[in-house]
């Protein structure tokens, strides 16, 4: 029991019932304060799982957000929406800038007339 309560903590911190993996980056002042929000028009059915640097950080489902400290700088963040819709963009790709000492907000939203997930800064 206290093998697995070991590697519960190890595994890094998450949201209770978000489908969040977390990645625990660095000491929260080397960095920004990340918050990633879904919004409403990707709709109900979709999710997407984010990733920073080619680490997956979140699954984002219906009315779910990320939230965690990332180092400052430029950082590739990849969205792959699931399920894979006929019209749409399998996954997207944008360079974002975070902010040491700030709350850096982004809103995930369709683009492109609804082709591609991207990050807007809010």
């Amino acid at each position: 029991m206290i093998t697995a309560i070991t590697g519960a903590l190890a595994a890094g911190p998450t949201q209770a019932g978000s489908g969040e993996v977390q990645r625990a980056w660095s000491h929260p002042r080397a960095g920004g304060h990340v918050i990633v929000k879904r919004s409403p028009n990707i709709g109900f059915q979709q999710h997407f799982n984010l990733y920073i640097d080619g680490v997956r950080v979140a699954t984002l489902g219906y009315g779910r957000q990320y939230e965690g400290f990332v180092p400052a700088g430029r950082h590739l963040i990849t969205i792959k929406q699931m399920p894979d819709l006929n019209d749409a963009w399998p996954y997207s790709q944008q360079w974002i800038q975070i902010v040491p000492g700030r709350t850096n907000v982004f809103t995930a939203a369709w683009r492109d007339g609804g082709t591609r997930i991207w990050l807007i800064e809010s």
